[in-house]
């Protein structure tokens, strides 16, 4: 007897990152699935340290808008999920589903439209793909909420979880490597804290260089990556009189991130909003949290809207732009061991519910509901 046959799918984003790899693997092993990234990898928001990371998934060229819109429209396909990616991308997908009558899921992340000139532009566009999308996936419920206030929409939203690999992350690292890499970064006696991520505005690296100048017991803090923050970042350290605590270790491959988090205490993630960007979520705290680390975090980061990072249950949220108060956060988990641990231990066990193959589940769920809908308008047309 033969198998039934799988939802052809095609997923259309922005590149094939390290930490969207997994789900992108285990899509293809769930769906026949077609992957189209529209992005040469020159934006903002993408390190010029990152290669691209391809893995077990087929990748179809998304190169150039007529060909791309041609292969969704000839391709066909039972169902599209897509990102608002590239500043014609999702108008070229809609356009294809439309012409091909293809039904849409549109996967989103944002929860504050940036305002920068051509985001005001285009807000109306985005705003008609909330409403017209058959479905909408979003990370948490901030951003289902953002959804219904820009759109009016709340029936068909539906949350899958933003997860890594935490399998992956949850490996034990030889104590032999811990010992070399403290030693290879000449780390104080004491309390570290780390920053994992791009150095930039909006991950707000200047207020975190000026709160660790506020704390009394904090020995060190390890800045893991790379961005055009660097030079500027490392001035503010050397006049605040941190060089001696400040270790910038450069940019890091995600596979060999482990290491840097046991070697420290806590991660920070001080992010702020500008007028092009608020944290989507920031992936790095379900890395940490999958080591034992808590987290301290700002209202920026969508891991808290999300319900990653609780308050005093998984780790410390601080009021964004507020260098007291991280400060006051940092200086309280330095000091007290006993607490930092018990965050550490239950932030473990929580960030297991934000995992891939839940993820996985749901998006297929509904692809189901999607294709089950559209049969249903079918019949009814007939009749």
């Amino acid at each position: 007897m033969a198998s039934p046959r799988k939802v052809k799918l095609a997923v259309i984003g922005n590149l094939p990152t390290h930490y969207r790899r997994p789900l992108w693997e285990a899509l293809a092993q769930t769906f026949d699935a077609d992957f189209f990234f529209t992005s040469r990898g020159g934006e903002r928001y993408w390190s010029k340290d990152h290669s691209p990371e391809f893995g077990a998934f087929r990748v179809l060229p998304a190169k150039p808008p007529w060909r791309f819109v041609g292969t969704l429209i000839r391709g066909r396909y039972d169902c599209i999920l897509f990102g608002l990616v590239g500043r014609l991308t999702p108008l070229e997908v809609w356009f294809a589903a439309s012409s091909s009558r293809t039904p849409i899921i549109l996967w989103t992340g944002i929860w504050q439209h940036p305002t920068t000139f051509f985001h005001r532009l285009s807000r109306p566009v985005v705003r008609y793909l909330y409403r017209s999308a058959d479905a909408v996936l979003v990370y948490g419920p901030h951003i289902a909420e953002h959804v219904a206030a820009d759109s009016g929409r709340r029936e068909g939203v539906h949350s899958a979880p933003n997860a890594v690999d935490n399998e992956a992350f949850r490996r034990p690292v030889p104590q032999a490597e811990i010992v070399r890499l403290r030693r290879d970064l000449q780390l104080p006696d004491g309390p570290i804290a780390i920053y994992v991520g791009r150095l930039e505005e909006e991950k707000g690296l200047q207020l975190l260089l000026r709160a660790l100048g506020r704390t009394k017991s904090l020995a060190g803090l390890i800045i893991v990556g790379s961005g055009s923050c660097e030079e500027e970042l490392k001035r503010l350290a050397s006049e605040l009189d941190l060089t001696d605590r400040v270790r910038f270790a450069g940019y890091v491959e995600n596979k060999n991130l482990a290491p840097y988090f046991d070697v420290s205490d806590f991660l920070v993630l001080p992010s702020i909003t500008t007028s092009r960007f608020k944290e989507p979520w920031g992936l790095v705290a379900n890395e940490a949290m999958n080591r034992g680390r808590t987290v301290v975090a700002s209202t920026a980061v969508g891991a808290v809207a999300g319900g990653l990072i609780v308050d005093r249950v998984t780790g410390l949220v601080v009021p964004e732009q507020n260098e007291e108060a991280l400060a006051t956060a940092m200086d309280e988990l330095t000091r007290d061991g006993q607490l930092r641990t018990a965050l550490g231990a239950q932030a473990r066990r929580h960030v297991l519910a934000w995992s891939v193959e839940k993820a996985v589940a749901i998006v297929e769920e509904v692809v189901a509901s999607v294709l089950a809908d559209r049969s249903k308008a079918k019949e009814s047309v007939v009749e």
